[in-house]
């Protein structure tokens, strides 16, 4: 049956534009029994159709949380260590290995081996003037 012949029945069927599951079981009913309705046969989707969407439902749900975390961290480093986001995108696997082993600004302002470091793990990806600008925007920052 046809939505929009539901639609438009249901003012017919009792004077009332407005619709609750009473009202449309009815109309759904009365207009079966007046043969407006044709026979809708459900087939499930196959295997690999179910799979697939399995795999997208989890691939969307864990952008969702990739998506919060990343926000999170933005959020701390908008107030600790701003800087760092002119430098290096903020899902930049670099940046991230650089929170990991540093902490936050001041470690790797504190370490004399940081561009050293820094440079191996962005390897030829990483130029060396962002290198250099990461490290010097630690110099003015506080560290908490």
């Amino acid at each position: 049956m046809s939505p929009q012949a539901a639609h438009d029945y249901a003012e017919v069927f009792d004077g009332v534009p407005s619709q609750h599951n009473g009202k449309d079981a009815a109309v759904v009913a009365e207009l079966a029994a007046l043969g407006k309705s044709r026979e809708w046969r459900y087939e499930p989707p196959s295997v690999v159709d179910q799979e697939l969407a399995y795999w997208v439902d989890w691939m969307d749900a864990e952008r969702v949380q990739g998506t919060m975390w990343l926000g999170r961290l933005e959020a701390l480093l908008a107030r600790h260590w701003s800087e760092a986001t002119q430098w290096l995108k903020l899902n930049s696997s670099t940046l991230l290995r650089i929170l990991q082993e540093y902490g936050g600004p001041g470690g790797l302002a504190g370490d004399r081996e940081a561009f050293s470091r820094v440079s191996s793990w962005g390897r030829h990806y990483l130029a060396a003037e962002k290198i250099r600008g990461l490290v010097a925007s630690t110099a003015g920052v506080m560290c908490v």
